[in-house]
């Protein structure tokens, strides 16, 4: 099976034709196996990074993702099986896209030594429902993290989400703020996505 997704109508027609040529060409045989082409070291990478975003989750509304820490592979597995039941239960909801609880992401860095797990998360943009639940899925996702102790995820935005895990994690927030204000102390760089600067002491 073989889906061609486009921008446009023109796009379509032109990615539809040169797949038509490809095919007729080789038969649908693995280029790369026949040595036609040899893929370059960012290949994979690349392919992943422009297909997802562009065409994925093109006919499936918006998406977001949930955990994603780096650890150990048994650590990626253990996470994305103490997530299926929490991302079930908004499924049962009607709140988020059904993907059973099972779509996640899981992939292998450093020659399979550390390994990286998130969970995409289809939601509908235009509803209000389903928007706050996708963000009270969020919100246990983080819970879970913490009392699982099954790292840090990478969506750890702003000061109010950066407080929630201080406590648990040596206050690093407060070192945080110590270095923001040490290097920009007018607040001069956007902090919405990272944490304000500390107050200086007069």
């Amino acid at each position: 099976v073989m889906l061609v997704a486009a921008h446009t109508q023109r796009e379509f027609e032109f990615r539809t034709k040169l797949v038509q040529l490809i095919m007729e060409k080789y038969g649908g045989n693995d280029l790369i196996e026949m040595g036609v082409t040899t893929p370059k070291p960012m290949h994979y990478g690349e392919t992943v990074r422009n297909m997802l975003g562009a065409h994925a989750f093109r006919f499936s509304n918006c998406f977001q993702s949930t955990h994603g820490g780096m650890d150990t592979i048994s650590m990626a597995v253990r996470l994305a099986q103490l997530n299926q039941p929490v991302k079930q239960k908004y499924i049962d909801k009607g709140l988020i896209g059904d993907d059973r609880g099972l779509g996640v992401w899981i992939t292998s860095y450093e020659s399979g030594h550390m390994a990286h797990m998130e969970a995409p998360t289809v939601y509908d943009p235009t509803s209000i429902e389903s928007c706050l639940g996708y963000a009270a899925y969020q919100d246990d996702c983080n819970q879970m993290d913490l009392d699982q102790a099954l790292g840090m995820p990478f969506f750890i935005v702003g000061d109010e989400v950066h407080n929630f895990y201080a406590e648990r994690a040596m206050k690093y927030p407060d070192w945080l703020r110590k270095i923001k204000g040490a290097f920009d102390p007018n607040g001069v760089s956007d902090p919405s996505h990272y944490v304000k600067g500390g107050k200086k002491k007069k």
